[in-house]
């Protein structure tokens, strides 16, 4: 798929110690995840549901200790495969970003997300109009863990287009959709 579409992000569920799951079976979701390398997952420990296959025809075999350090396994396989591939991949680059407010932990940042649905949390233009939610900005991201990039938004001036700044219109002080991408394809 990577190779039909190089950005394309993956993400997938997993879930630790399901019926009858062996340590073979553990090992080769492990592998798996190291031949994939997930840009996002949803990780738990199997747990009972009613109205399930499961629930009807199978027994929950997998003592919870077993699961517990299973899940750990793979919650640490993810979050270290993801956070290389972020350095990698985004640290440097120039993301559109679609503005979803200010972030949760440091009101004074914003967030928002890539088109690969990744969460980016970044400082506004020094100087410039701060972009509103719903907007799009061009950030440029500094840093990376697995799960977020951190980054900076790149200023906004009617009628220039240089390597840090987005040509807006002449009515706007935030850039279009297309502007955002203009800049992150000619900073790529």
């Amino acid at each position: 798929v990577r190779e039909m579409i190089p950005r394309v992000c993956v993400s997938t569920d997993l879930i630790a110690g399901f019926c009858g799951e062996t340590e073979a079976e553990h090992a080769e979701t492990l592998s798996l995840m190291r031949a994939v390398v997930y840009d996002q997952a949803f990780m738990y420990a199997y747990s009972w549901r009613s109205k399930t296959h499961a629930a009807r025809a199978m027994a929950d075999d997998v003592p919870a200790g077993v699961k517990k350090q299973r899940l750990q396994e793979i919650v640490d396989t993810f979050h270290a495969l993801a956070a290389e591939k972020n350095a990698r991949e985004a640290v440097g680059k120039v993301e559109v970003v679609l503005v979803e407010g200010p972030a949760r932990r440091r009101r004074e940042m914003l967030t928002g997300r890539t088109d690969g649905n990744k969460r980016v949390v970044f400082e506004a233009p020094p100087g410039g109009a701060t972009p509103r939610t719903g907007e799009y900005a061009a950030v440029r991201v500094t840093r990376a863990t697995g799960h977020t990039l951190y980054g900076e938004c790149l200023p906004c001036s009617p009628g220039l287009d240089t390597g840090n700044q987005i040509e807006c219109d002449a009515d706007s002080s935030t850039p279009s959709l297309a502007q955002a991408m203009h800049v992150a394809a000619s900073a790529a």
